[in-house]
């Protein structure tokens, strides 16, 4: 098996991580106010380029406490 992969191709660039930045407080706060405005969740998150999930607990709180905006 080692032998196959010594032989795929490298990248030129190290790969970058595949988690996303954190949402800015900006960002947080216009999730919340589009989803107020009835906007959907995967709408949402199409708009931010995250997981419709990542939305849901944003709007609730789990994530970016209410409080702490």
């Amino acid at each position: 098996m080692q032998v196959l992969v010594a032989h795929l191709p490298q990248p030129e660039a190290p790969a970058r991580p595949k988690n996303r930045p954190k949402l800015t407080k900006t960002e947080v706060k216009a999730i919340r106010d589009m989803a107020r405005q009835g906007i959907s969740n995967r709408d949402i998150a199409r708009t931010f380029d995250v997981h419709h999930a990542t939305v849901s607990r944003t709007v609730s709180g789990q994530y970016h406490r209410k409080g702490s905006q």
